[in-house]
């Protein structure tokens, strides 16, 4: 059986990681291997994107907190015209969104727990608004280009973890009042689509779909020995995968179209403090 850590916490992004790639889920998660090469044919692209995905986020965060846009706008004067145009949308949708979806209590880059399966179960959460009648909005930037189809990510992981969790987590922002699935929606807006937001809103039904789900997921890859992890059958995942020199995979060309956000389950080593709980811990 495989041994993982007693402090081991799942997230949509390794759990993302071994529905695409187990081998790739055990190398990066469990035995937490260093890359070989990080200047690998097809990396450097892919890594542009995700320092401006990581960039766009930071400073989303920082338009939640109030720092003014005078401020902002020194730094993003300074990045490519790709960046600019992000942003420029994300000004624009603000504006017009400020009176209704964004409008009460609102916290950036917050991360929640819950225990599932005999371990903890993490979302950090791009923005949550906590509206004045108690009904709650989960934000998820994606910087992908071009969008994705809604059946494209309907069904991801992501959108299972992060409102479930909130179901089971969220009372520590509301008060301790109790949370029902159908207070919950969730919303990914993408910067190359501003007003063609994807919302999902959530359900009993749904929610107890979602925790038979990842009850049975993590179940599951807590039950594998560490031979039971083996390579993806899709190649074309591999071509933003900097570990497949350890599974001798060949570089296969590839594209993000139809693919969610590379920010929300990075191919590239992420900062030291990737997916820790920083703020909020139920």
């Amino acid at each position: 059986m495989l041994n993982l850590p007693p402090d081991f916490t799942f997230s949509q992004s390794n759990l993302q990681d071994f529905l695409e790639c187990p081998r790739r889920f055990y190398l990066r998660h469990v035995r937490r291997l260093l890359w070989p090469n990080r200047e690998m044919s097809g990396v450097t692209e892919t890594t542009r994107r995700i320092e401006m995905g990581y960039t766009f986020h930071r400073l989303a965060q920082q338009k939640v907190l109030g720092i003014s846009d005078d401020l902002l706008f020194k730094f993003i004067a300074t990045q490519p015209l790709e960046f600019q145009e992000w942003w420029g949308n994300f000004l624009y949708w603000w504006d017009q969104a400020l009176p209704n979806v964004l409008y009460g209590e609102r916290y950036a880059e917050t991360t929640l727990s819950c225990g599932l399966a005999g371990f903890r179960l993490i979302a950090k959460y791009d923005l949550l608004v906590i509206h004045p009648d108690n009904t709650v909005t989960i934000f998820d930037w994606k910087t992908i280009h071009p969008p994705v189809r809604v059946e494209n990510f309907i069904h991801h992981v992501q959108t299972r973890v992060y409102p479930f969790v909130f179901s089971l987590a969220g009372t520590t922002l509301l008060n301790s009042q109790e949370i029902t699935p159908q207070q919950i929606t969730m919303i990914y807006w993408f910067t190359a689509d501003p007003f063609k937001p994807q919302q999902l809103l959530y359900s009993s039904n749904q929610y107890q779909a979602d925790e038979n789900y990842l009850t049975h997921l993590i179940t599951e890859i807590s039950g594998r020995n560490g031979n039971d992890f083996p390579l993806t059958q899709n190649e074309k995942l591999c071509g933003h995968c900097v570990y497949r020199t350890y599974c001798d995979r060949q570089f296969v060309e590839t594209s993000t179209e139809n693919e969610l956000d590379l920010t929300d389950n990075p191919p590239l080593q992420p900062p030291d403090d990737w997916e820790q709980i920083s703020e909020i811990v139920y």
